[in-house]
């Protein structure tokens, strides 16, 4: 992609060019595209209203505590129950994704959708089955659509955590699987 000679702090030149396959580079920009297809397409929209609602009950869970959603925890809630098919939200361990995903859960039901997990490891799925999403593995999902067994739906939300976890080529089947479905990642 690349070619690039740099100087080390010790004064020798060494190759920092970058390299890919023709292959890997088609599957990276297949994903590209494709995200930004389902970003910007409209499909699960919801409520203003259950939005705040929701808000407003992890507020009152977490005042027993004498804590509160953060300010984040809202503008990324905000964003995923946005109606774009797909939306992301990234942050550190602990930073409250937990959190902000039983509340995104409970606006995303308001509005009629249902609501599943997906993780590239079952420990990962098993995570989110503890905060009350019905979760299995991402190569479990990925086997159930390719043999025409796939439950899921126009009305069905994925949660896909660990999505760094996940290579490019099965990242690139799962949003082709979302774009057929027609589901919310």
């Amino acid at each position: 992609l690349r070619e690039e000679e740099r100087v080390t702090s010790e004064g020798t030149t060494e190759n920092a060019s970058i390299y890919t396959t023709q292959s890997m580079l088609r599957q990276e920009l297949s994903l590209v595209r494709l995200a930004e297809k389902l970003g910007e397409q409209q499909s699960h929209a919801t409520r203003e209203d259950d939005v705040q609602a929701a808000i407003d009950r992890a507020n009152e869970r977490f005042a027993k505590q004498g804590s509160r959603l953060s300010p984040d925890q809202i503008d990324a809630l905000r964003h995923i129950t946005k109606g774009d098919q797909l939306s992301c939200i990234v942050g550190y361990a602990g930073a409250g994704k937990s959190t902000t995903f039983k509340a995104a859960k409970e606006v995303w039901e308001a509005s009629g959708y249902k609501v599943y997990g997906l993780a590239p490891t079952g420990r990962a799925a098993q995570n989110l089955e503890e905060i009350g999403l019905s979760s299995q593995t991402l190569h479990k999902f990925l086997k159930d659509y390719h043999d025409g067994r796939s439950r899921y739906h126009r009305n069905s939300v994925l949660v896909l955590d660990e999505a760094g976890m996940v290579d490019v080529g099965r990242f690139n089947d799962l949003l082709q699987a979302v774009d057929h479905l027609g589901v919310k990642l």
